[in-house]
């Protein structure tokens, strides 16, 4: 049974939550709108070790009451071994239009754009969803 506190708290965590943006969208709508809440932090070259804009995007995704979840990273490496890519897996779900549940499923890749030695050390960002 929940207390009076418990039931407040939940209220008031359900308020501070922004509603997600996508309900009762069909998929190319939903799409359109996540690619226009990213806009265009992925453009450009970075040199950070820390995947900075990919965590703006996920930044963005949660400040805006989208959910989402990634389902995998994996780093890619080269014929010598060396990593020259790294590829962060992510579905987003909301009730479409119809009612339904739906998913997008998306791809964020940062490639290598450095030197042959440390490919890495500077990067670009493309982000796929559908």
């Amino acid at each position: 049974m929940d207390t009076s506190a418990e039931r407040v708290a939940s209220r008031y965590k359900a308020a501070a939550e922004p509603p997600n943006p996508l309900q009762d969208m069909n998929r190319s709508q939903a799409v359109k709108r996540l690619y226009k809440l990213i806009g265009r932090i992925p453009d450009g070259f970075f040199r950070d070790n820390a995947w900075r804009p990919i965590h703006q995007i996920f930044d963005v995704f949660r400040k805006n009451g989208v959910e989402y979840e990634i389902t995998s990273t994996e780093y890619f490496k080269d014929d010598e071994g060396r990593p020259n890519a790294k590829m962060w897996k992510i579905e987003i779900t909301f009730i479409g239009k119809s009612g339904r549940p739906q998913i997008i499923y998306g791809t964020i890749t940062g490639a290598g754009a450095g030197s042959v030695d440390d490919p890495l050390s500077r990067y670009d960002v493309t982000v796929t969803l559908s």
